[in-house]
């Protein structure tokens, strides 16, 4: 089966939404605030988790089989378990927001119906903070989940090690981390400047996470790790290391470093998505600057963001040269 951009779509959303719910919960949950950050990575994450769901349907070829993929829960199945956790996930995101928003000013204003309605969610406010514990959790399992359907493949460039799965976590954080800038920056929702400027930093750790993952990777499916495969077969001795090592995972991986996706790699996935951004975040840290400006959180945001993208991108056609 040959997966197209609706899967980069798919696995871009999916990781963005459950790495913003997981940044803003352990926020709230270590700071006793920023609670109403919550509500924004609900809100964010919804919509992008539903239109993940229509590009993998995209996908597949059957959109109007979509019923397929939940009319029997297949644990062997990464697709099956997949589909069922993002549908879990944005139900229960769906839930928390609403009874969150009934906590708002606005909504305790409304009369009526609508008045009667938020007195109805207000009723479960202590059944929302265990079903923030139960979002968390899948939150997490959704983020690696993006990574986890990739190295259940065939191709070397997938399967070759479990690094592809830490990339794609914390490349996943990192978006999270991201969105809640760029929602911050542009006003939209409630991300305070306080909050940004504790992301951006959190931010520079994700990043430096997400590169070491990435040398990891480079190192044990290029020429360097093939190195340690031949020296240890000269040697007859084992390399735990590096047993699942091939040739063909070296030959995917000079596909994407030096082929015809090396350009979007290096310029796009390097560059823009970890260098750039890692430079400007430590440039903040080192000269002392507690809170980002609106327009180099927005500048940030999207370079993240896009980098993030290309990331997928060039994993998944990579995976299939």
């Amino acid at each position: 089966m040959s997966w197209e951009w609706p899967v980069v779509i798919y696995l871009w959303l999916a990781g963005m939404a459950g790495g913003a719910y997981f940044v803003t919960f352990l926020a709230a949950l270590f700071s006793g605030q920023y609670h109403e950050a919550k509500r924004v990575a609900a809100a964010l994450g919804v919509p992008s988790v539903i239109l993940g769901v229509l590009m993998l349907l995209v996908d597949l070829g059957h959109p109007f089989r979509a019923w397929h993929l939940f009319g029997r829960f297949r644990i062997g199945s990464p697709m099956s378990v997949g589909s069922w956790l993002l549908l879990i996930w944005a139900v229960l995101a769906t839930v928390l927001f609403a009874i969150w928003w009934s906590e708002t000013a606005t909504a305790r204003r409304l009369g009526g119906g609508m008045g009667r309605f938020v007195g109805f969610l207000q009723r479960f406010q202590g059944l929302a903070r265990i079903l923030d514990w139960i979002e968390v959790i899948l939150s997490v399992l959704l983020i690696a989940y993006t990574g986890v359907l990739l190295s259940a493949g065939s191709p070397p460039l997938w399967s070759s090690t479990v690094l592809l799965p830490a990339l794609f976590v914390a490349s996943a954080v990192a978006t999270g981390i991201a969105v809640l800038n760029l929602a911050g920056a542009l006003g939209v929702g409630e991300v305070s400047r306080d909050l940004m400027a504790k992301l951006c930093k959190a931010g520079a750790v994700v990043c430096s996470v997400e590169i070491l993952a990435l040398a990891g990777l480079l190192l044990l499916m290029t020429g360097a790790g093939a190195s340690l495969v031949y020296a240890a077969e000269a040697s007859g001795s084992a390399c735990t290391t590096c047993s699942t090592f091939t040739l063909a995972s070296v030959q995917a991986m000079n596909t994407v470093l030096l082929g015809p996706l090396s350009f979007a790699f290096w310029a796009g996935v390097v560059l823009v998505g970890l260098v750039l951004p890692l430079g400007v975040e430590f440039g903040m840290i080192l000269r002392g600057v507690e809170k980002p400006a609106r327009e180099v959180a927005i500048v940030l945001g999207l370079m993240v963001l896009i980098g993030g993208f290309i990331l997928r991108a060039v994993v998944v056609f990579g995976g299939q040269m």
